[in-house]
C-alpha cells in the first residue's frame, strides 16, 4: 500500500538524518531529543532519551521504568552528588562499573550517589534494563 511505503520512507529518512547529526549510526530515542546523542556521548544504542539538564555539584535524576530523566547531565566537574528518585513500578539500579558504583533503587525509594567526573564522560545505566535503553551520561565541563 502506497501510504505505508511513504510512512516507512519518512521514518527511515528521519532516522538517517538523526544518525548523521549524531556522527554515526547510534541515535537516541527521537521522541524527546536532547542536544546530545548516544554516539556523541559514548553510550551504545538504544538510549531512552529524556532530555538534558545542567549540573553543578548536585543534581536530581528521576528513575522510571526503563529511563533516566534527564538522560544527559552537563557541566559536571569533580565529585558530583546525584539524588536518584525511583518513580517507576520496578526495581531499578544505577551502575558506573569504572567507579565501583552499583546501587539498587526500589520502587518509591530515593538514594544518593557520588560520581567522580575527571574530564571525560561518565556512562551510567540500570543493570536490569540496560538492554531496553535505560542509560545516562554525566558530561564534564567543556
Amino acid at each position: 500500500n502506497l501510504s505505508m511505503l511513504v510512512r516507512a520512507g519518512v521514518v527511515l529518512a528521519s532516522t538517517l538524518l538523526a544518525s548523521v547529526a549524531c556522527g554515526g549510526g547510534q541515535t537516541s530515542d527521537q521522541t524527546s531529543p536532547a542536544p546530545h546523542c548516544a554516539a556523541a556521548t559514548g553510550l551504545s544504542a538504544p538510549v531512552n532519551d529524556k532530555g538534558t539538564a545542567a549540573l553543578a555539584s548536585t543534581g536530581t535524576v528521576i528513575v522510571d521504568d526503563e529511563y533516566f530523566s534527564p538522560t544527559y547531565l552537563t557541566g559536571a566537574s569533580g565529585t558530583v552528588i546525584l539524588t536518584l528518585h525511583n518513580r517507576g513500578r520496578l526495581l531499578h539500579n544505577f551502575s558506573v562499573p569504572e567507579q565501583n558504583i552499583d546501587v539498587d533503587i526500589p520502587s518509591g525509594a530515593t538514594v544518593t550517589v557520588k560520581v567522580a567526573v575527571t574530564g571525560k564522560t561518565v556512562g551510567c545505566f540500570c543493570k536490569y534494563h540496560r538492554d531496553a535503553g535505560q542509560k545516562c551520561a554525566v558530561l564534564p565541563t567543556a
